[in-house]
């Protein structure tokens, strides 16, 4: 059985969300950002699962140098003028109070709950040779799946802003 608590359900739904919010604005750099903050959030379910390694590798790697570059690519492109979203008043009350609930959730969990499992003194022992047998040997196919998944994506990106010359 998993032994699932509020961190990880957390960590699960803000990653989601981020997610869903990538592939669902229309916004480009907030897409991006939007990437960025869904690989900070794997980067926290790597660590709650006890490999500390691949949660480096996750924030350096993919939140530090693809998410980044991604937004530097978006911002040097000439993209077309969308439109900008203008909170209005019941918009903004209603982000301030979930913003207001979120950090009460957090706190509360930060002050009741035991943080013993955020020590990484506690953490197994996992060397580099059974990392990467379970890379390449166990999870080979997910692997070149995802490798392949941000193969396409490079290509998409490099076709949309690719000018088009009219005819």
């Amino acid at each position: 059985m998993l032994d699932t608590n509020l961190t990880d359900v957390s960590l699960c739904l803000f990653a989601a969300v981020f997610a869903v919010v990538v592939v669902f604005n229309k916004n480009p750099v907030v897409a991006a950002f939007s990437l960025l903050l869904m690989f900070i959030g794997f980067g926290g379910i790597y660590f709650r699962l006890g490999s500390v390694f691949l949660t480096t590798i996750q924030i350096l790697v993919y939140a530090g140098a693809i998410a980044i570059l991604f937004v530097f690519v978006l911002m040097l492109m000439n993209l077309e003028e969308t439109k900008t979203f203008i909170p209005t008043k019941n918009f903004s009350l209603f982000a301030g109070i979930v913003a207001i609930l979120a950090m009460f959730g957090i706190l509360t969990i930060i002050i009741f709950n035991n943080t013993d499992y955020l020590a990484t003194d506690k953490l197994p022992e996992v060397s580099m040779n059974t990392l990467f047998t379970k890379l390449f040997e166990t999870y080979l196919v997910p692997f070149e799946l995802s490798t392949l998944l941000l193969l396409g994506a490079t290509v998409a990106v490099v076709f949309i802003s690719k000018k088009r010359i009219p005819q």
